[in-house]
């Protein structure tokens, strides 16, 4: 005899709302990598402008239309660098945000597999009982009958 957990339609629900929330806390994550690797990319840009008037400097020769063109470089390259770290910030506070999300789906989904393991618990503790109910109802039967003598020599 199986006994059907009366939460199985919540607790299909409770799983497929944890994998959506793994599945948008990993693009969370993807796109909060792909900004710290266009943050380090304008680092380096900011380093080789960097090397590069450093280098000016010390040639002796200052090439102005060079130095201009490169701080030019360097100010949108500032102004991308403070771009890309408030995106960054705000993909931070949204992976945190839905990590915490996801903790808590996890922990309502652990909550009711709990339920259902104790409901299949006392389901099968309830069929033992009755099989063994079952079984010493048999034993009373057959020791009736063997009193009376019907079945005298057999089982």
């Amino acid at each position: 005899m199986t006994t059907r957990f009366r939460l199985n339609a919540v607790l299909d629900l409770r799983r497929r709302r944890v994998e959506t929330l793994e599945q948008e806390l990993a693009v969370l994550e993807r796109q909060r990598a792909e900004r710290q690797a266009a943050i380090a990319a304008i680092h380096r840009a900011m380093e080789r402008i960097q090397a590069a008037l450093r280098e000016q400097q010390a040639s002796g020769r200052l090439k102005i239309r060079e130095i201009a063109q490169l701080h030019g470089y360097a100010g949108r390259l500032e102004s991308e660098l403070a771009n890309e770290k408030l995106l960054l910030a705000d993909l931070e506070a949204r992976c945190a945000a839905k990590r915490a999300e996801l903790v808590a789906a996890q922990q309502e989904r652990k909550a009711i597999e709990k339920l259902k393991e104790r409901a299949e618990a006392q389901a099968a503790h309830e069929a033992r009982t009755q099989e063994l109910r079952a079984l010493a109802e048999i034993a009373t039967v057959r020791f009736n009958l063997r009193r009376r003598g019907s079945l005298a020599g057999g089982g």
